[in-house]
């Protein structure tokens, strides 16, 4: 368990961990980021039997490794694909998460935490566990195991612990950034969707009329739409209400034709425009959101 005091490092040691750290930035995605710690640790602050980084996943109660490398790496590729899990309450690697704490063991395979997340019989050895933090929060843990009992010394441990206390940064930076580059993937899928939608509602509109407009219950108008070139142009209402663009002679047909329209039914009716104005001649009433009241929309077609 870790309750030493902290370890003054030498200058040779804090070249060793500056290295790591030059070594693990600018990675921009987490994948590339994940492997990179767990490689760069052996080759700059010596062997260890197995390194791996697991995630945090408070949604699912599991540690998931995300990296591994070290004598063991090949043998858990092949038998698990990359991919190992453990219950975030089991073994040294969960104790750190619920303690936010490091962990060491100099006897691995004799401490009562002991737990093999990758069902291997206990093996003789040490296992130094880590946390690694965002903003207070274990996001992960960084684990070393070596064959040697008792082989992780204070300056080793020091140097480790400076490790994981930087590389939280570049996690969160990483991931921020897949979640940057899916929210924008999605975005440009939307305005695709959009803009198919929006030429076929033009083409579609161009076919049947040459300007509609969005009504509610009252008659208000909320949108007036032209369909221009497989555009779609909405355009700011000009007047209060569509009774206001007829005729007087009009405007009878047009308040029983919105009365009909609000009972579920599709109606045409017969009109004339102020001054000349559209609407004129033959228009069509849809009834397009049945919300009781004034929640009621219209679509009207001329």
């Amino acid at each position: 368990m870790d309750d030493r005091s902290p370890v003054s490092l030498s200058v040779e040691d804090l070249h060793k961990v500056l290295r790591v750290l030059k070594a693990t930035s600018g990675h921009l995605h987490s994948r590339e980021l994940y492997q990179s710690i767990v490689d760069a640790i052996p080759r700059e602050l010596g062997s260890f039997h197995i390194v791996n980084l697991a995630l945090v996943f408070p949604g699912t109660a599991r540690l998931v490794t995300v990296a591994v490398s070290g004598d063991d790496a090949q043998r858990i590729a092949e038998a698990y694909g990359g991919l190992v899990t453990q219950p975030i309450d089991k073994g040294i690697m969960g104790w750190v998460v619920t303690n936010g704490r490091s962990y060491y063991a100099p006897d691995a395979a004799g401490d009562p935490l002991y737990y093999s997340g990758y069902n291997l019989s206990p093996r003789k050895g040490s296992e130094l566990a880590l946390p690694v933090k965002v903003d207070g929060e274990v996001v992960a843990v960084l684990n070393l195991e070596s064959r040697m009992e008792d082989a992780f010394s204070p300056p080793m441990i020091g140097m480790l612990e400076v490790v994981a206390d930087h590389i939280g940064e570049g996690i969160q930076n990483a991931l921020l950034h897949e979640q940057a580059l899916a929210d924008a993937e999605r975005l440009r899928g939307a305005f695709e969707r959009l803009r198919v939608t929006e030429a076929a509602f033009a083409a579609v509109l161009s076919a049947v009329a040459r300007t509609a407009w969005i009504v509610d219950a009252k008659g208000r108008i909320e949108a007036r739409i032209e369909a221009d070139g497989g555009r779609v142009a909405f355009h700011a209402a000009s007047t209060d209400t569509l009774q206001e663009e007829l005729s007087e002679a009009s405007r009878a047909a047009w308040e029983a034709a919105l009365a009909r329209v609000a009972r579920g039914e599709a109606v045409e009716a017969e009109v004339s425009g102020r001054d000349g104005a559209r609407p004129a001649g033959r228009i069509r009433l849809y009834l397009v959101a049945g919300a009781p009241g004034d929640g009621r929309r219209v679509l009207v077609l001329a």
